[in-house]
């Protein structure tokens, strides 16, 4: 099948792990609940989409698991003032600022994950 969009690099996949680790810890804030690996894929779905940007299953699901962990790891930064004040920011403008000191922290852990797995272009692992 041919694929319009082209492959994550580096970058992409390091803010869409961001993306997607910050949405579950997000989500876990206000329902109480971690969400399902259904969530997952939609949100990643969605990101892709909207960045034009394509990905294999195999890339997706590696993604979909350490941002479970990530976001397991992580969950009590929305604990904290400059975490809730991060939350109300990107809810308002439905940006996440990677500038910021919280989302600044989750985006250095974002890039070591996908740096430690070898991905190149195109998403297989070297």
């Amino acid at each position: 099948m041919f694929n319009l969009f082209r492959p994550l690099e580096h970058r992409d996949r390091v803010q869409l792990l961001c993306w997607l680790t910050w949405a579950m810890m997000t989500n876990y804030h206000r329902s109480g609940a971690w969400p399902g690996i259904q969530y997952r894929e939609q949100a990643i779905r969605r990101w892709l989409a909207a960045h034009e940007k394509s990905a294999s299953w195999l890339e997706t699901a590696q993604l979909s698991w350490i941002a479970a962990q990530l976001a397991h790891g992580n969950g009590s930064i929305l604990e904290t003032e400059a975490g809730r004040l991060e939350l109300q920011l990107v809810t308002a403008i439905g940006i996440i600022d990677y500038e910021r000191p919280v989302m600044r922290a989750l985006y250095l852990q974002c890039d070591e994950k996908v740096a430690a797995r070898g991905w190149t272009s195109g998403g297989s692992s070297a």
